[in-house]
């Protein structure tokens, strides 16, 4: 199970010439440590008298971080798991007419299952994004730097996971499940971007280097 891995047992997975784990999965985990640095921060936040007014924020963006990255988790591993389901449906006997029909069914129900995990991806991503910008905005500016590097981390969950949503759909048939998934996808990278270079803005203004 991916949640009962160690970070050097995943690396060591992921550096094999196997198929997966991936990309997808790293996307996720990528995000994972972007909701736990959101975690810290809130942590290092919202017990201290200094901070008192910002209290109720900071457990709200601890809560949303918990869950995302436990959620993410999960989907690194089904990431992972889709893509088997993929590769298991290619590999289905194709000999009669019968056969060619049942197998192409497979693959574009196991193509669209390992697009909308990545989707989800991004979309827990992108949530976690909004609350980086608070926690940077308004927690402990003695973990700016950590809010600033959840940043980053989210950010890269929701690019890598884009491109692994781009990749399967260009195998998918249907014109309008293409359509609705490529246009969420899209709109959700470009928030995603927005809130991501809102934070860097305010890196840039508080950092002299």
């Amino acid at each position: 199970m991916m949640d009962q891995q160690s970070i050097s047992g995943f690396l060591e997975q992921l550096a094999q010439a196997a198929p997966t784990p991936g990309g997808g999965s790293a996307s996720a985990i990528a995000g994972a440590m972007g909701a736990a640095l959101v975690s810290m921060v809130a942590r290092l936040t919202k017990d201290h008298e200094k901070y008192a007014s910002c209290r109720s924020q900071m457990e709200e963006a601890l809560s949303f971080a918990e869950a995302s990255r436990a959620r993410l988790v999960n989907l690194a591993a089904d990431d992972a798991a889709a893509f088997e389901g993929v590769i298991a449906a290619y590999r289905q006997p194709c000999t009669t007419w019968a056969d060619k029909v049942s197998r192409q069914r497979a693959i574009q129900e196991a193509l669209k299952k390992a697009t909308e995990v990545p989707l989800e991806v991004m979309d827990v991503c992108c949530g976690l994004l909004h609350y980086v910008d608070i926690v940077a905005e308004s927690g402990n500016p003695n973990a700016f730097s950590d809010a600033a590097v959840g940043a980053i981390l989210c950010l890269a969950g929701v690019e890598g996971a884009f491109l692994n949503v781009s990749i399967n759909l260009q195998a998918i048939d249907d014109g309008e499940y293409f359509s609705s998934v490529l246009d969420r996808a899209t709109d959700l990278k470009r928030r995603a971007r927005e809130m991501a270079a809102g934070v860097q803005a305010l890196i840039d203004s508080r950092l002299s280097v």
